[in-house]
């Protein structure tokens, strides 16, 4: 045999054992993506006998070699290892080449034996830093959504109004589905329409990152909540229900989940015209959500206001609306290191209401009452689009890049008469042009120190254009005939910004952080209002930088966390019309120190202390009058200073959600010097608003106190929150002196709910506002609401449910403003059916109109709105 034919038969066997020779491969990690070493993998046959077994590795990888085994065999593929939950998963060997394993091992769960009862699964269970709730355990029958579970679980509060959550007091900042975030910040969309059959717990994860790289090594005190869906829901499900009744209302929708290995999709289309918001956005009462929060840090100023609703009863009560939303979000796994995430919302909505207002201004040696009747429209709509991208580089690092869009349209017309003489009629269009592109990289140095990097910009644009006809006759402060008075504004702001952040823990314990960031924006206002020949051309551009260095260190129970900012400003603003150029750099130094002290791992002690300083916004520096509502004229005597702010709080916290005890007292100081101040000018007709600078200092002290605690011996659960705000503050009214003024408000909410295991249940909210002011010393307006809430929940069984409920309002200073609604809910849910039929009634008593009391230190409104009158709807809604 010669050479050559020698090293063709060496080729051909090597070939051979290649082909012949096989093995599954694969990555074991945990729930937070961390690589599990020495997990036991094994491969067992039908009768359970181990035919081949490898460890895990450091890095989560394992190598089994399967050549010798059947491929036509039924075979299991097993991962154990201590403290986590044994992974068991049957595979197919014939396909196996093709196939990379990625195994998720749960931890085991540590049940707090106190709360254990035979035979029941847990309502609460404990892992690690994440607190577990079975939604069953937490359901009375009235729940359509999750969101109306949470409210019933201990340690989640969730504001009726905007949809935010808040775990043991700190707001929640992401809802994730089964692991994944697909809603981001408008986390809403998912708690408001994924129905609460299909969620089988809930999980709330502290000390949370959003950035897998940086899990221990971030001093994250973040929260997220986690919705673990029910097996069998993991491939495609979703719900479509319908409501329709009398005066034509209809409540309609469908909500889709499609859950694989790559792709997470979540999408929903809905109309109602009951009252009820399903969308993030909130145009009746505008309450910013979390995302609109946070967009508003880099969007330009709405100079013009849009009229909104200001009270304590429930915006579902009184709103007239016609509510389209449709959301889409996917989340898709392009591979093992890339991922995209598409969020698509759009909402159109036509809300209106009619008000009577009688405002009394209580004004320097007089008093003017004006009567007022209001017929209001509101038409958004709103076009939004995020796109993200992930890519993780390695297992240190990664990329995550961030897009926005959004395409908003507002127009509302108002029809009033004022002093039942003349009749007025307003409509303002406004528009908003936002985008913002963002790029974020994570370089993990070691298991203990990270660096992250962000860059990126953002532009918008706010037109306003407001119609108001008679015409407004400026000297002598009334309407006179003529065509109309126009008001234009138009803002923008584009933000450059660049970020960088060093951060890590040490051996001993303690933790450091360090990060410079450098921020460009460039701001503008144009205004006419050429009636009155007030024109605003204003610009201003702000090159801020700073650098924040803060350490965190421990002796004995106590943790040390002291931080310093150093901030340098570079301003330019112009002002064309008024001839006003300025320029000037500022350097200021901004201190701020946290102490807790903790007694247990559930019980904390923590005082905080501050001061900031900050440039004035450009909304501040315009100095020509802008029509910033629909009666008022405001405008500025400028002042290029800088305020500051001083803050000191106290805070003692016990939490125990496993043991339905949890309690919480909060003491702020707020301290607020070279602020601007108001001159108010009350007219027949309009006001005037001038604000100007004084070297004086607004003051607020609060307190907050939060109880909650289950009652074993009545099967009860009790929550008792109370809030009182003190507000020391100046300002003038009709040109006289300048007056102390403080404003003093207390809120106390008291709830319970009994969970007998009977057919029958109870429920009772109780609430007080109460609003005090103090005008130089001396008693001023004075308003108390009461409101009420009892339910009366009867569940014979799983197929029948029902429950009747009283609201009731009052307010103590107004004759005839008591107001009850009576509720009904009648559900039918046949055993072992998907379906479920049934009745509901609001507003049985058919109350039209509601009067509400809004005081400050200088009027007092007695508001009379139209309410959503009574309907009966019959109910529809199946799962699939």
């Amino acid at each position: 045999m010669n050479k050559f034919h020698f090293y063709i038969l060496i080729f051909l066997l090597f070939w051979a054992e290649s082909i012949h020779a096989q093995s599954i491969k694969g990555t074991v990690y945990d729930l937070y993506g961390d690589p599990v070493a020495s997990a036991m993998v094994e491969i067992r046959n039908a009768d359970d006998l181990i035919l081949a077994f490898a460890l895990s590795k450091k890095s989560g990888d394992f190598e089994i070699n399967i050549s010798e085994l059947n491929p036509s065999a039924n075979h299991f593929l097993i991962v154990r290892k201590i403290n986590f939950v044994t992974h068991k998963q049957q595979v197919q060997l014939s396909e196996i080449s093709s196939k990379f394993f990625e195994i998720q091992l749960e931890d085991t769960v540590t049940i707090l034996q106190p709360l254990v009862v035979q035979g029941e699964i847990p309502p609460i269970k404990e892992k690690s830093d994440t607190v577990i709730y079975h939604v069953e355990s937490f359901k009375d029958g009235s729940e359509k959504v999750i969101e109306d579970v949470l409210k019933n679980m201990p340690g989640i509060d969730v504001d009726e109004e905007s949809g935010t959550i808040k775990y043991k007091g700190m707001p929640i900042e992401k809802v994730l589905l089964d692991g994944d975030d697909l809603f981001d910040r408008n986390y809403t969309t998912g708690t408001r329409n994924i129905s609460a059959d299909i969620v089988k717990d809930v999980e709330a994860i502290e000390n949370w990152s959003e950035n897998k790289l940086l899990k221990g090594i971030e001093n994250s005190s973040k929260v997220a909540l986690n919705l673990k869906l029910k097996k069998g829901k993991s491939d495609f499900s979703g719900n479509a229900h319908a409501e329709a009744g009398v005066e034509n209302r209809i409540n309609a929708g469908i909500t889709g989940i499609l859950l694989s290995s790559k792709n997470k999709i979540f999408g929903l289309t809905s109309f109602n015209n009951t009252g009820v918001n399903n969308s993030p956005s909130d145009y009746y009462s505008a309450i910013l959500s979390k995302a609109e929060n946070e967009r508003n840090t880099f969007q330009p100023f709405r100079y013009i206001e849009e009229e909104a609703y200001l009270g304590r009863i429930s915006t579902t009560r009184l709103k007239r609306n016609n509510l389209w939303y449709s959301s889409l979000n996917e989340l898709y796994k392009l591979n093992d290191k890339m991922d995209f995430r598409l969020i698509f919302n759009f909402t159109q909505d036509f809300l209106s209401h009619y008000l009577q207002d009688t405002k009394k201004y209580q004004l320097p040696n007089e008093e003017l009452v004006l009567y007022e009747t209001e017929d209001f429209q509101k038409r958004p709509k709103l076009a939004q689009t995020n796109l993200d991208f992930n890519w993780q580089l390695s297992n240190n690092s990664s990329i995550q890049l961030k897009s926005e869009w959004l395409d908003e349209s507002i127009l509302s017309i108002n029809q009033k008469n004022v002093n039942y003489t003349t009749d007025a009629n307003y409509k303002l269009l406004s528009k908003n042009y936002f985008t913002s592109n963002r790029l974020f990289y994570t370089q993990k140095i070691n298991q203990q120190q990270a660096w992250t990097m962000e860059s990126g910009f953002s532009s918008g644009t706010i037109p306003q254009n407001l119609t108001l006809s008679p015409q407004i006759n400026f000297e002598e402060h009334n309407f006179s005939t003529g065509n109309e008075t126009h008001q234009v504004a138009k803002s923008q702001r584009d933000v450059l910004f660049f970020n960088t952040s060093y951060f890590g823990n040490l051996n001993s314990g303690n933790n450091f952080e360090t990060n410079l960031a450098i921020i460009y924006s460039n701001e503008s206002l144009e205004s006419a209002l050429s009636q009155k020949n007030s024109f605003n051309h204003s610009h201003q551009q702000i090159l801020h930088s700073e650098f924040t260095g803060k350490y965190g260190f421990k002796w004995n129970k106590f943790e040390f966390t002291p931080e310093f900012t150093l901030k340098n400003y570079q301003i330019n603003f112009e002002d064309n019309l008024q001839s006003i150029q300025n320029q000037f750099n500022n350097f200021v130094i901004n201190p701020k120190i946290s102490i807790s002290k903790k007694f247990d791992a559930d019980t904390q002690l923590t005082w905080m202390a501050s001061m900031d300083q900050a440039p004035q916004s450009l909304n501040y520096l315009f100095s020509n009058f802008i029509i910033s509502g629909n009666r008022v004229l405001k405008r500025n005597l400028p002042q290029f200073n800088f305020s500051e702010t001083i803050m000191s709080g106290l805070q003692f916290k016990r939490a125990k959600p496993m043991q339905f005890h949890e309690y919480e007292f909060k003491l702020n100081y707020f301290r607020f010097k070279n602020a601007y101040f108001s001159n108010h000018e009350i007219f027949n007709n309009f006001s005037e608003i001038t604000r100007f600078y004084l070297p004086e200092t607004n003051t607020t002290l609060s307190a907050e106190a939060t109880y909650e605690q289950f009652l074993s011996f009545m099967y009860s659960t009790a929550r008792l929150i109370a809030r009182y705000r003190i507000s020391d503050y100046k300002n003038m009214v009709n040109n006289s002196d300048l007056r102390d003024v403080s404003s003093r408000n207390l809120m106390t909410r008291l709830f319970l709910k009994t969970g007998f295991k009977s057919a029958v249940n109870l429920q009772n909210i109780f609430t007080i506002h109460i609003a005090n002011y103090l005008v130089d010393g001396k008693k001023g307006n004075y308003n108390t609401l009461y409101q009420n809430n009892f339910k009366f929940l009867v569940r014979p069984n799983k197929v029948w449910f029902s429950s009747i409920s009283l609201d009731s309002y009052h307010q103590n200073n107004s004759k005839n403003t008591a107001v009850f609604f009576l509720d009904y809910n009648l559900r039918f849910n046949p055993a072992k059916t998907n379906y479920t039929l049934g009745i509901e009634a609001r507003n049985l008593l058919n109350y039209k109109y509601y009067t509400t009391s809004l005081i400050s230190d200088y009027y007092n409104f007695e508001n009379r709105r139209s309410l959503n009158t009574r309907h009966i709807l019959l109910t529809a809604r199946i799962n699939f």
